[in-house]
Order: C-alpha cells, then structure tokens, then sequence
C-alpha cells in the first residue's frame, strides 16, 4: 500500500481524532502546525491549542509560525518533502503554502458541501432543524470551503443532538473518511468533483448577538438554539437585569397567549415561557459566571413567579 509524508494543519479538540489516526496509520507525519500560544481568562496566561498539547504528548515536530508566508517558516516545510498538506478546522491558507505539497491539500469539513460552507456548519445545521449533515473531504482552494470535493459521507442528526454531540460524532467520522480519502486519492481510486455553487449555503461565525433568544418565534426555533450553542457559547436571555443562559428545554403546546417572554407557568422541575404560538419549558439554566443548575434550583433561588419576564 502506498504511503504518504503527510503535514497536519489544525487547531482544536475536533482535528485530534485525525491527527491520531494518521499518526497510527501506515503513512508518515513529517510535522504539525497550530496556531501561536494565546493569553485566556482573567489571569491572562498562555494557552495553547488541543492540537499542540497532544502533539507534545505524541512528541510530533511541532511548528506555530506567527505568519504562514514567513520565508523561514516555509523554508522549514520545503524541506520536509511532503505529499499532502491535511487540514482540519484552521484557518485559510495562503498560496506559498498551499503551493509546496506534491499532490495538494486536502480539508476536512463538517457538512455535506457545498452545503453550510463556513465557520459554524454544525450549529446552523441545528438552527434550521436540520435531520441530517454530513462530512466532506475536499482540495483546498484560495476561497473558503469551494475546493473540488473528494469523498463525503452523511449522519443523522437526532432530535437531542446538541453542539457538543455533534462536534464529537462528527470529528470520530471525520476521521475514518479522510483515512480512506488519502489512501484513496494516491491509488487514483477517487478523483475531485467541482462544487456546483447554485446548491451553496452559508453557516458564517457565530457572534454573541447570534446567540440571543428571541421570544417572538415559535418555541421548536427557541430550543434549536438552545441545541446549536450547547455547551458553548449558550444561547441567552435576560432576567431581572441579568444575563441567563438556557441549556436544556423542551416545545409545549400550552399557549396562554401571554406577552412573549413571560412566565406562564412554574412546575416543581420547570418553567413554561410564552412564546410565539406556543410555550417553551426550561429545565436548566445558569446565570453568567455561575454554574449551570437545575430549574428546580433556580426556581427557589429567585423566587420565580407566574408574570415574570424574560428580555
């Protein structure tokens, strides 16, 4: 079986089942790039990414450029001698990199292309309820998420799935199909198929206003962001002047026709808000900097009465 030198390209928890089956597999990894140490948190201290700790541990030539067009940098890589340039979840790449494989670049993405190209294709597929996604293999191109697709294989996403279930589902998968497309692409068992554009979609970062709850939709559309933002960054709300985040929920048919955002009902486990033709019931929350904690919890920690608002 043909074996490839193969340069990795990543940055968080996801790309590690990728970089490890590589790493176990009969091809040979030459190094890996990530992104500088960056300051985090209140104290400001460095953190690196989910990829450089575990190429640390797997003791992997390790490469943070601060530019990709550095000349020393991409001296280094020259020098490597690679087949294939493997990325998965980074950043684009600029030419200088881009021409130095001999066979090219392949990215791994998390939908079906040319569906939902972009930063979020996971939490817009929950969005807009979504019963199935997908990943795809592609050569990497200048333009975001537009190179040739090379293979790609389908999942279902079920009613519970959330952000998290299917970051980790997805990136198991993920793994397995850009194996076979490597191995596949040097035996000339697949060849690029171009994207046909009029089929795109767009799942653009998510920013934090994306993430606030909206009360005038239906109470299926409320817990879809629930979903998509679960665990991180969490879809949000506003109580009594602070910000609330809501985890878990469920749709009711119960419709009081109560202003939106208003608490129509209180249960010993859970609330009900009104929404737009329906109620929405919470079950776990978390004010910001708190811990996440059971309705139960906070329904006795603020006094929580029928009338009360969510803005």
């Amino acid at each position: 079986m043909n074996s490839a030198r193969i340069l990795f390209i990543g940055n968080p928890e996801f790309s590690i089942p990728s970089l490890n089956n590589i790493v176990y597999s009969h091809h040979k990894l030459v190094g890996v790039v990530t992104s500088i140490d960056k300051m985090k948190g209140r104290g400001k201290k460095f953190s690196e990414t989910s990829i450089s700790e575990r190429s640390k541990e797997l003791n992997l030539p390790l490469y943070k450029p601060k530019n990709l067009n550095d000349k020393n940098f991409l001296n280094q890589i020259k020098k490597l001698d690679i087949d294939f340039i493997i990325v998965v979840a980074f950043r684009i790449l600029p030419d200088s990199l881009l021409r130095i494989p001999k066979y090219g670049s392949i990215n791994l993405h998390p939908s079906l292309l040319p569906r939902y190209r972009g930063a979020a294709p996971l939490q817009w597929s929950i969005i807009n309820s979504e019963t199935y996604s997908g990943i795809t293999t592609f050569l990497v191109s200048n333009k975001l998420d537009k190179g040739d697709v090379l293979k790609s294989t389908p999942f279902i996403i079920f009613p519970d799935d959330d952000y998290g279930s299917l970051y980790f589902r997805s990136s198991k998968i993920g793994s397995k199909l850009l194996l076979k497309t490597i191995d596949e692409f040097i035996n000339k068992e697949i060849f690029p198929i171009p994207q046909k554009n009029e089929n795109s979609t767009k799942a653009p970062k998510i920013f934090p206003n994306d993430c606030k709850i909206n009360w005038n939709i239906s109470a299926n559309k409320i817990k879809n962001k629930t979903l998509a933002f679960s665990p991180y960054p969490g879809a949000y709300t506003f109580f009594k002047n602070k910000r609330l985040k809501i985890f878990s929920s469920l749709p009711s048919l119960k419709n009081y026709k109560k202003k939106y955002g208003e608490i129509i009902e209180i249960n010993k486990n859970s609330f009900l808000v009104q929404c737009k033709n329906s109620s929405l019931k919470i079950y776990q929350v978390q004010y910001e900097g708190r811990k996440k904690m059971k309705s139960s919890e906070f329904i006795l920690g603020n006094k929580l009465e029928i009338g009360d608002f969510f803005e």
